[in-house]
């Protein structure tokens, strides 16, 4: 059981995934009733969203991510659990100048939403479900790219001297 203000503790590595964050919506902090029953229950929403960015020998990048939500309650209402998986295919060419990207969200369709909800004498549910679902090819090109972002402590002067300032 967790305390007010508590994160949960990551999991361990699993082969090459690493949990990278996890915590507690600040909605969890309210107390919601059940069903018209009128008992409290301080039901937290969690929510979990590990990251995972896999290089390759050939310079792509696999980036994979979940999400999770767990159901929980908000003042009269009771939310159901939410999870989707993501995934971005990254490559950079020409020194940086070209990039190319292929991401993809809610591969398996997964966002639904369901709410139960007392407000005194009336019950209420609502269910919702989009199709999130969405491809995205992209190809970047960054035309007279710096060719040093950072230069040292004289970067600034160096820029505002050639903005005409003094």
């Amino acid at each position: 059981m967790l305390e007010l203000g508590q994160l949960p503790r990551l999991p361990p590595p699993l082969g090459l995934l690493r949990a990278t964050g996890a915590g507690r919506h600040p909605a969890g902090l309210h107390q919601g009733h059940q069903h018209g029953q009128g008992e409290k229950l301080p039901r937290p929403l969690l929510h979990l969203q590990p990251l995972q960015r896999l290089p390759s020998a050939q310079g792509w990048y696999l980036n994979l991510s979940f999400s999770y939500r767990s159901s929980g309650t908000y003042e009269y209402l009771t939310i159901n659990s939410v999870h989707n998986f993501d995934f971005q295919l990254y490559k950079r060419f020409l020194k940086d100048r070209l990039s190319l990207s292929l991401n993809v969200s809610d591969i398996f369709n997964t966002i639904s939403r369901k709410t139960d909800g007392t407000y005194g004498n009336v019950r209420f549910q609502q269910q919702k479900w989009e199709d999130t679902r969405s491809v995205q090819l992209r190809l970047t090109y960054r035309f007279n790219q710096a060719k040093k972002q950072y230069r040292g402590e004289n970067s600034a002067q160096e820029a505002v001297g050639r903005m005409g300032g003094k």
